[in-house]
């Protein structure tokens, strides 16, 4: 998980660079608003933002999340195919749903993960 958490942690300050050191061009079009930054919208980006958002799911030991991360996975290759352009926008929407339902997982399991926790530390 660390590597998940460095590497979102690297990006977020390359993207807080990007858009503080270039212009951003914002536009509506279609259901979506469009994010135009020559840094920060690029595939390279895209590549590392899904794996630091993704991958720690699929890495997490439990079968909840590891569904979790392929439906995002899934949901973000469906968005991304059909509406390119309006992708962030219709991302950040889409994740703002996905954190509640993580959020609810994490009550719910929270009597499990201690002794998951303390399982995994022995090993």
């Amino acid at each position: 998980m660390l590597d998940f958490s460095l590497l979102g942690a690297g990006l977020t300050v390359y993207l807080l660079w990007g858009l503080i050191a270039y212009p951003l061009y914002v536009s509506a079009a279609g259901h979506g608003i469009v994010y135009i930054n020559q840094i920060t919208t690029t595939t390279v980006v895209a590549v590392l933002y899904v794996t630091a958002t993704c991958g720690a799911l699929f890495f997490s030991g439990f079968r909840t999340l590891v569904l979790l991360g392929g439906l995002n996975l899934t949901g973000l290759l469906t968005v991304m195919l059909v509406k390119r352009y309006e992708f962030t926008s219709l991302w950040c929407a889409y994740a703002a749903v996905v954190s509640v339902v993580i959020y609810f997982f994490f009550r719910q399991s929270r009597p499990d993960r201690p002794a998951k926790y303390a399982l995994d530390a022995a090993a």
